[in-house]
């Protein structure tokens, strides 16, 4: 009863926290190009936004603007948003997904784009859709222009190549300056890496910017975990020889991911805490000593509160917003056993006697590995395995918690 009443507190709790989060900030208006200053829905977006919920600092009426009604806006902790109609190129760029049929396509939009760097020279711009980044430039001579990025397969080799274009548009800027011209051979079509190449081509003093957004994402988690204790030692009768069925039981998790880049979360924190019940029995096994022939079983509850903390990193992107990870990580555990006990059949007579089984620990620690899959912006599933950790430990012989949980969890 106590387990349901905290998965339903949790499942009220999380939606709330997940609510709105208005933070300082202003809108320009799109009509009489005003500036408003107020509260803006702040939600550390992932992919940019094609509106905001807005309440002016006079007022407690919360205000939609789109693309139709606001030209711009920003929030005070730094992200600033600028009304654009762009050239885009739809290609994809990720390895996996170019084929020999690839090729350039461009198409116009009207979007939010993230400002990345405001200089005299030229200003850095960042969208964020449909699994990829672009990036985009702003001069006062040319105005708004693509910085131009993307793939090809060769049908024969199936060789991938890099069509890098923006160099050559960013040559066109530093001219004869032979530091940023070697620099720009180099220049990787990544937010931190544009974003000091502008700051240095601008000639400004590097600020601390939000390129390689940190945020934090409550989840709520749920499973199975497989367990099948194991015996180690030396004692007779509590050798390796000593062997439990394996059980199976629910998973129910909490927790939140600290995670990096912006689009996709590559390499993230996650911490959380978890419960499991698995019920262990070991049958058939025989004993022998001055009282007769024995037939042994061991019956043995394990209910676990476990505290999470892992470092993951994604290896593989499948398409938007989707890739594969891995990670590794710790875990204290804190355990009760319901059911902890001995029984002895005499072979002889059928009579049973019951005897407490060994004392467990009921804190104790555990290193695990684990793989996922972010499914997309809200599912992941993952799968881990303990390769380490004892829940008895005694001179001659301990037993130990091999365990796999599998489950799904839900990013709020």
């Amino acid at each position: 009863m106590k387990t349901l009443f905290t998965l339903l507190t949790i499942l009220i709790i999380f939606p709330v926290l997940a609510q709105e989060n208005f933070q300082p900030g202003w809108v320009v208006t799109q009509a009489s190009q005003d500036t408003i200053k107020g509260y803006v829905d702040y939600r550390e977006w992932e992919i940019n936004p094609k509106q905001i919920y807005f309440k002016p600092a006079d007022s407690e009426q919360k205000v939609t603007y789109t693309l139709l009604n606001c030209s711009a806006f920003g929030v005070e902790k730094g992200e600033f948003y600028k009304k654009a109609i762009i050239t885009k190129y739809v290609q994809p760029i990720v390895s996996t997904q170019i084929t020999i049929d690839t090729r350039e396509e461009s198409q116009e939009d009207s979007v939010f784009l993230r400002c990345l760097v405001d200089g005299s020279l030229a200003d850095l711009y960042e969208l964020a859709e449909n699994g990829k980044k672009q990036y985009f430039m702003e001069t006062p001579q040319a105005g708004m222009q693509a910085l131009r990025y993307y793939k090809t397969k060769n049908a024969q080799t199936g060789a991938i190549a890099s069509l890098e274009i923006y160099k050559g548009q960013l040559q066109a800027l530093v001219k004869e300056n032979k530091k940023l011209t070697n620099e720009l051979k180099v220049l990787a079509y990544t937010d931190t890496q544009l974003y000091k190449f502008f700051i240095k081509m601008n000639q400004l003093t590097p600020q601390k910017a939000t390129i390689t957004k940190t945020k934090l994402v409550f989840w709520l988690g749920g499973g199975v975990s497989s367990i099948r204790p194991k015996f180690s030692g030396d004692l007779p009768n509590w050798d390796s020889r000593h062997k439990f069925d394996r059980s199976y039981g629910p998973l129910f998790s909490i927790g939140g991911d600290v995670e990096s880049n912006r689009l996709q979360g590559r390499i993230f924190m996650r911490l959380g805490a978890s419960y499991y019940a698995n019920e262990y029995e070991s049958l058939n096994n025989h004993e022998s000593n001055n009282g007769g022939e024995f037939e042994r079983s061991y019956q043995l509850s394990h209910r676990n509160y476990m505290v999470n903390f892992s470092l993951n990193g994604g290896i593989l992107p499948l398409s938007a917003q989707s890739f594969i990870y891995i990670g590794a990580g710790v875990r204290y555990n804190l355990s009760t056993y319901p059911k902890n006990s001995i029984s002895l059949t005499k072979l002889s007579t059928g009579v049973v006697t019951t005897r407490p089984g060994p004392e467990a620990e009921k804190r104790w620690g555990q290193f695990f590995g684990q793989a996922g899959m972010r499914i997309n912006r809200h599912l992941d599933a993952s799968i881990s395995y303990t390769f380490a950790g004892s829940f008895m430990n005694y001179n001659r012989f301990g037993v130990s918690i091999p365990a796999y949980q599998f489950g799904f969890i839900y990013r709020l």
